[in-house]
């Protein structure tokens, strides 16, 4: 969990779909913050029965093949663009008052997350996650105390 320092986060946006972060210390380098995000996410899809799962540009974006495409939904919600990663949907916006300004200078990665059951289902184009390979990788870093059962 989240110490104030570091740790994971994350929300629960629906039957399987998730906004996961994990912050890392400024000791962390980007590779490590980025597995144990990952170890994470593989928790809370272990927790829905999922196998897989699949990192998402954006909340709505469809990974199924019998998903809906809705991008007329994005003049609705709240997108940024960034020339460099494209259209990015923003989740969470906390605001802060003027005096609490400061910066932390510390690795973090974050991403919508979406459990994965049937990889039958999953687009050709979508990278799928192991659930099973990410717990291993936590278990390896004695991130995680137990193996699944």
């Amino acid at each position: 969990p989240f110490t104030g320092l570091m740790g994971y986060q994350e929300l629960r946006l629906g039957p399987g779909l998730y906004y996961v972060s994990f912050h890392g210390r400024k000791k962390h380098n980007i590779e490590k913050v980025g597995q144990a995000w990952q170890v994470r996410a593989a928790e809370l899809c272990d927790q829905e029965a999922s196998t897989h799962f699949v990192k998402l540009r954006y909340v709505f974006e469809p990974i199924l093949i019998d998903d809906v495409n809705i991008t007329e939904l994005m003049s609705y919600y709240r997108f940024v663009t960034n020339k460099k990663t494209g259209t990015t949907y923003t989740p969470i916006f906390i605001p802060s008052s003027p005096s609490v300004n400061y910066v932390v200078n510390a690795p973090t990665i974050s991403h919508h997350i979406r459990c994965v059951k049937h990889v039958s289902r999953v687009r050709k184009d979508k990278q799928l996650f192991s659930v099973n390979e990410a717990i291993e990788l936590g278990l390896k870093n004695k991130w995680l105390k137990k193996a699944k059962q």
